[in-house]
Order: C-alpha cells, then sequence, then structure tokens
C-alpha cells in the first residue's frame, strides 16, 4: 500500500506521532512503546488482557533521557483524569491516569524529562514538562488544559513548518531547549 494511502488511513493523532517521529533527529534514540490493541479502535471489552503503554516515546540525547506522551486535538483544550478510572466510575478523557502517573515515575530520575507533547492544531504545539502539569492540576479545579494554560505554565512552543498537508517538527531545538542546564537541572532528584 502506497505511503500517502496508509496515511489516509490512520487517525489524527496517529497521523501527528509518525509526523513528529518523523522529525527525530539521526542522532537521537528513539523508541516507540506501542499502544494496546484497544487503541486501535478495537472493542476494548474483547480484549481481556490489555497493557496500558505509559507514553508514547523514550529518546535519549546525551545526557538526557526524554519521556513524551503526544496528544493532537482541533478542539481547544485537553481533558484529563483526575483520579484512577474505575469500573464504576469510568472516564474518557484525552490524558489518561496512567500516563500521568508514569510520567511523574520517570521523571523522579536524574537527567530524565518528561511531558506532553500537547498539539492544538489550529494554534501551535507546545511541550509541557510534567512538573508543570501536575503543578497546574494541583492549583486548579479545570478537568482539561488549554494553552493559555499551557503558557502559564511554562510550556515550551515547539516550531513546526507545514509542509504540503502535514507538519514538520523542530525536535532538535526542543530537546536541545529542554535539556539544557536550566530546564534539564531542575529535573533531578
Amino acid at each position: 500500500m502506497a505511503r500517502s494511502r496508509r496515511l489516509t488511513l490512520m487517525n489524527v493523532g496517529k497521523i501527528f506521532e509518525q509526523k513528529f517521529k518523523e522529525s527525530i533527529p539521526k542522532d537521537v534514540a528513539v523508541i516507540r512503546l506501542h499502544d494496546s490493541a484497544s487503541g486501535f479502535g478495537q472493542d476494548s471489552r474483547s480484549t481481556r488482557f490489555s497493557m496500558k503503554s505509559p507514553f508514547d516515546f523514550i529518546l535519549f540525547k546525551t545526557p538526557c533521557m526524554y519521556c513524551l506522551e503526544l496528544k493532537s486535538t482541533d478542539k481547544k483544550s485537553f481533558s484529563f483524569e483526575r483520579e484512577k478510572p474505575t469500573k464504576e466510575n469510568p472516564t474518557k478523557r484525552e490524558i489518561h491516569w496512567h500516563q500521568i502517573q508514569a510520567l511523574t515515575e520517570y521523571n523522579k530520575y536524574c537527567n530524565c524529562i518528561c511531558g506532553f507533547v500537547l498539539d492544538f492544531r489550529n494554534d501551535g504545539t507546545y511541550f509541557l514538562s510534567i512538573k508543570d502539569f501536575n503543578k497546574f492540576k494541583e492549583e486548579s479545579v479545570k478537568v482539561s488544559i488549554n494553552i493559555q494554560d499551557c503558557i502559564a505554565y511554562g510550556a515550551v512552543q515547539i516550531d513546526r513548518k507545514l509542509k504540503k498537508k502535514y507538519y514538520s517538527y523542530d525536535v532538535a531545538r526542543l530537546l536541545d531547549k529542554i535539556g539544557s542546564d536550566k530546564i534539564g537541572k531542575k529535573n533531578c532528584i
């Protein structure tokens, strides 16, 4: 199947993940953690055991490791789970409890920078560290985060360039910026 045909069959979030991955420089090690079967439109009730991916990507560029969860929306905000969903109280939010917990846990390691890459399709793409996200969550009663919130809590805008139909992202510049002494050092225990 031709590459452009495969892209049209993918959902917009998966296309964003693919284009982000294609934008990662060759000198950066990349591991893509795959989503469970239930993430691909299969009925989760028919999947007896479904492993939940903690985040989408692990990147390594000396001296830092980056754990990133990518999200894309055409809305003005991303909803998130404030509590762990249960069978009695399931939630359908864009940012999941287990992702927040995993990023928070990995962020405890020195030189491990964790956070969300939030693509507001019509308004820009931002990196928000998990520390800043958790600070927002603690200081707010909201169950969603918008661009203004991201900027107010220290998000870093990611340069992007439109190439015909899809964007490419300046991941090299992002990693240099968030891996710098100023930002990277505050992520040590």
